[in-house]
């Protein structure tokens, strides 16, 4: 199947003959576009191709699983496997009459425009070519917008750079102008997913899959997207209802010993199969709601009274009274965990006395303090003396001592959680690296905030640069990296990957950004 799209000089938009309603303060070739996506989508056709016209020029595009690319430049990139897929080439332009020959192009009058999707040496070809009418700059913006970042090659070289030879690869879309990769890494993207809802998405990890919400262009719905961390190929679509507000999530968490994608809205908490999509259940929230907490072993509400909670337990919400000072910490089978500053814990039981705590085994002559994290299978505490702190780890179904890492100078009283990874292997404490196996500790950098953390990596602001290190606390090598200001915002990452999500407007995408030459490993 093909499809026609046509952009009248009134404003009027016909998608194979059939009009298209042009939404108040839409464009109209934002309008089309949107059409022809999701005619494109509904074809179940991986690669769709589209011809774009105004009243004076066509375009021949593709729309590839949800993207709009110029197909010229996927031709020239990728001809063994979209070359079927291809309409004709239209003649090359030829320059006008009217263009002064000794008048560089740039300087014409109205200026350079590069084809809507180009590859690199397109886009150094375009910079040098003759002007461009201005409905072709018009199309061409609307096109980045309508087709969303996930484009094949939205390059960025500057005209005196050579273009690159040709290559059999498959080309890879770039982060917009502006929005630069963290320092040692590529801003060529292996995948991207479009749309996403939030500039700075919650992502769920599980078993290779990368998930996250969206909302499709023109839709106006969220659904959560799953994609294989490996190559971005989309695995699983689940929607939400129509109005809905995402308050928290999308969060893994286990759930009757199974791992669920869990969000909360603001009425709800729904919960999907990770692997599938399948939704397992919607189970409204306590009227007297005030937020919701999801953790990687547990979900519960949060009210006024601040010893109330209600914890989510075998798929309904069970009240709890915390004992005073204490804090929730995650819900172990059918008990809610909670725990105070003073190293006691408590496991409870909906609808009983709370009991008597368990006391925690600290360093010899160490006071306690508070909670540092908690995983589904650890409870780590800090304890503090002579102005160092120690760090002791206990398993969380005896609470017995597993690990205490060497007491470090400098750290006293509470540090905050500054990030986990998903796969529960490692964590960062303030501006250390914690081997979450055996409790090996090492300093990052003298300063340092945590931004982002996947089972390989994490990144963190040291007040004008972000810098990446590896698990072991290891600063990888950049060239000239950006200030923090210029890098795209760090949403995670997977193994040898950063997920970064880059904005143009109020379209957000996730770009899976692998090393540069200059960042890998030494």
């Amino acid at each position: 199947m093909s499809l026609t799209l046509h952009v009248r000089d009134d404003g009027t938009v016909h998608l194979n003959g059939a009009p298209v309603e042009v939404p108040s303060g839409v464009s109209p070739f934002r309008a089309g576009i949107d059409a022809a996506k999701r005619a494109a989508a509904a074809t179940n056709e991986e690669i769709v191709p589209l011809t774009a016209r105004t009243d004076s020029e066509t375009f021949d595009l593709l729309v590839v699983r949800g993207a709009v690319v110029d197909a010229e430049s996927a031709r020239a990139a990728d001809p063994d496997s979209i070359a079927v897929k291809l309409p004709t080439p239209a003649p090359a332009p030829t320059q006008p009459e009217n263009a002064p020959a000794d008048q560089p192009p740039d300087e014409r009058e109205d200026g350079p425009v590069a084809a809507p999707f180009a590859s690199e040496g397109e886009h150094d070809a375009a910079e040098r070519s003759p002007g461009a009418v201005p409905r072709r700059a018009l199309l061409a913006g609307a096109l980045a917008v309508g087709g969303g970042l996930g484009v094949w090659a939205l390059a960025r070289k500057s005209p005196s750079t050579p273009a690159p030879a040709a290559t059999t690869t498959r080309p890879t879309p770039a982060l917009p102008g502006g929005q630069d990769a963290p320092g040692g890494w590529s801003e060529h993207a292996s995948w991207v997913v479009n749309d996403v809802a939030d500039p700075r998405p919650s992502l769920a990890m599980h078993e290779g899959l990368v998930i996250a919400l969206t909302q499709p262009s023109g839709t106006g719905t969220l659904r959560l997207s799953a994609v294989r961390a490996a190559n971005g190929e989309p695995v699983w679509n689940a929607p939400l209802d129509a109005g809905v507000t995402v308050t928290t999530g999308p969060t893994l968490v286990t759930l009757s010993g199974e791992a669920r994608v869990v969000v909360a809205t603001q009425d709800n908490v729904l919960t999907w199969d990770a692997s599938s999509g399948k939704l397992r259940s919607k189970i409204a929230l306590p009227s007297d709601t005030n937020n919701v907490t999801t953790s990687a072993f547990g979900v519960w509400t949060n009210h006024d009274e601040q010893r109330q909670h209600k914890a989510l337990i075998n798929g309904a919400f069970q009240s709890f009274t915390l004992p005073k000072d204490s804090a929730p910490l995650g819900v172990l089978g059918k008990q809610l965990l909670a725990a105070d500053a003073k190293g006691q814990v408590w496991k409870l039981t909906a609808g009983k006395a709370t009991g008597k705590p368990t006391k925690l085994s600290g360093p010899k002559e160490h006071s306690a303090g508070a909670v540092i994290l908690a995983t589904k299978d650890l409870l780590i505490t800090g304890w503090n003396r002579d102005r160092k702190l120690t760090l002791r780890a206990y398993n969380l179904t005896d609470l017995k001592p597993k690990w205490t890492t060497k007491a470090q100078s400098g750290w006293q009283g509470f540090l905050p959680v500054t990030g986990v990874s998903p796969d529960h292997s490692w964590a960062i404490v303030a501006n250390r690296v914690v081997n979450l196996s055996n409790g090996t500790i090492r300093t990052i950098a003298s300063k340092w905030s945590t931004v982002g953390i996947s089972d390989t990596h994490a990144w963190g602001d040291d007040g004008g640069t972000i810098l990446t290190c590896t698990k072991n606390g290891q600063l990888l090598p950049a060239a000239q990296p950006p200030t923090k200001v210029n890098t795209a915002l760090v949403s995670g990452g997977t193994p040898e990957h950063v997920l970064v999500t880059a904005s143009v407007g109020s379209s957000s995408t996730l770009y899976s950004l692998p090393r540069s030459s200059e960042g890998k490993t030494r």
